[in-house]
């Protein structure tokens, strides 16, 4: 079995946990999801992707996306909540500049 391809992908996979957690920016981690999602395609066209040594490669992989998930959505709502308060910040503007 040709394990690089799995090591490539949880190798990505790491970065993209790394990548959010360590930064803010958006711009590092697309060239890092493309990479990915290039290396997922080409693991569907390789046999070694059916057999059953596969499982543990898969496991460690489905792992790292879970963590990967949890912080992309507390990513996500950290900007919900920014996004919220400068809105309420600009309701709060407009309001004040009609009483005066």
């Amino acid at each position: 079995m040709d394990e690089a391809i799995f090591q490539k992908i949880l190798h990505l996979t790491e970065e993209m946990e790394r990548l959010l957690t360590t930064t803010e920016s958006y711009e590092e981690l697309g060239p890092v999801l493309a990479r990915r999602k290039e290396a997922i395609g080409s693991l569907e066209d390789d046999p070694s992707f059916n057999k059953p040594e596969a499982v543990f490669w898969l496991k460690k992989i489905k792992t790292a996306e879970e963590r990967c998930t949890v912080l992309a959505e507390a990513r996500k709502e950290k900007v919900r909540k920014e996004l919220l308060a400068m809105q309420n910040g600009k309701r709060a503007v407009h309001a004040y500049s009609r009483q005066v």
